[in-house]
C-alpha cells in the first residue's frame, strides 16, 4: 500500500512531463510561443503532482479502525435522518477532505483518514450529518450538472485551440489538451458559487439534526486548518513558487468564516445571513 502511494505521484508526474516534452517538440517545429507556454503548463502540473504532500508518520492510524468508527457513526446519523445508510470510504482524495458522491450509482461518503483521526465523536457526527444532508436534499444532481457545464466549457476551448492550430493540431495536441484542462478548471471555478447556498443549507440541516452547531463549527475549522496545512507542506519549500497556482483554495464552498458565522447565528437563535 505504501509502495503504491509512493509510486503514484511519480507515475502522474511522468505522464504530465511526457506532455511537456511533446509540447516542447511542437515549440521547436511549429508554434514556438504556444508550444513553450504549453510545455511550461504541463511541466508545472507534473511538479505539482510530484510535490503533493503525503501522509506523515503521525497520520498512520490503522485505516480499518477509522473505517469501523466512521461506519458506526454514519449508521446512527442515517437512522436519525431517516435516510438509507450510504457506503463509506476512508481515504485521501485530491482537493477534498470529505464529500458525498455517487460511486457506481450508489451514494457514498468519502472522508480523509487524517481528518477522522483528529475529530472527536461529536465533530465526526456533525460533519457526517452535513454530507448526508446533501444526499437527502438531492444536491448531487446539481453537482453533476455543474461538472457537465465545466466539461462542456473545457471542450469548447479545446476544440477552439484545435481549430486555431489547424493542420499542426496533431503536433500541438498537448496545447489542445491544456486548453481543455484549463477551460474545465475555469468552468468549475465559475460555477462554484452556485453551490454555496447548498453548503450553508447543509450546515443548517446538520446543526438542526444533531442539535450541536458548536461541534460542526469545530469540524469545519479543523478541516480548514488541515487543508491549509496540506497546501503549505510542499517539498522542497524552495520550489513552492513553481507550483503556487495548484495550492490555491478552490472555491467550491463558501469561506469557512461565513459558514461559521451562519452556524453561530443559528446557535444564537438568529436566521443566518
Amino acid at each position: 500500500m505504501q509502495a503504491d502511494a509512493r509510486r503514484r505521484p511519480w507515475t502522474t508526474a511522468a505522464f504530465f512531463w511526457m506532455y511537456a516534452g511533446w509540447a516542447a517538440v511542437g515549440a521547436a517545429l511549429a508554434e514556438p510561443l504556444v508550444g513553450a507556454l504549453t510545455a511550461a503548463f504541463w511541466a508545472e502540473l507534473g511538479l505539482a503532482a510530484l510535490l503533493m504532500p503525503g501522509r506523515s508518520a503521525e497520520d498512520e492510524t490503522d485505516p480499518l479502525v477509522l473505517q469501523i468508527r466512521v461506519a458506526a457513526a454514519i449508521e446512527g446519523v442515517s437512522r436519525s435522518m431517516g435516510v438509507p445508510v450510504p457506503g463509506v470510504t476512508v481515504r485521501e482524495t485530491p482537493g477534498r477532505l470529505a464529500s458525498a458522491r455517487l460511486l457506481r450509482g450508489r451514494p457514498q461518503v468519502v472522508i480523509s483518514p487524517r481528518l477522522v483521526a483528529r475529530m472527536d465523536d461529536r465533530e465526526l457526527r456533525g460533519l457526517l450529518a452535513h454530507e448526508l444532508a446533501h444526499l437527502a436534499r438531492g444536491d448531487l444532481r446539481a453537482a453533476r450538472l455543474r461538472l457537465r457545464l465545466a466539461y462542456a466549457f473545457g471542450l469548447l476551448l479545446g476544440l477552439g485551440a484545435a481549430i486555431g492550430l489547424g493542420g499542426q493540431s496533431v503536433l500541438l495536441l498537448p496545447s489542445c489538451a491544456a486548453a481543455w484542462f484549463a477551460g474545465t478548471l475555469a468552468g468549475l471555478i465559475l460555477t462554484a458559487p452556485l453551490n454555496w447556498r447548498r453548503e450553508i443549507r447543509a450546515d443548517a440541516d446538520a446543526a438542526g439534526l444533531t442539535g450541536d452547531p458548536e461541534a460542526l463549527t469545530r469540524s469545519l475549522l479543523m478541516a480548514d486548518a488541515l487543508a491549509g496545512d496540506s497546501r503549505s507542506r510542499v517539498r522542497p519549500t524552495a520550489l513552492r513558487w513553481a507550483v503556487a497556482p495548484f495550492y490555491w483554495r478552490f472555491p467550491t464552498h463558501p469561506s469557512t468564516s461565513r459558514r461559521v458565522g451562519a452556524l453561530q447565528a443559528l446557535a444564537a437563535g438568529r436566521a443566518p445571513s
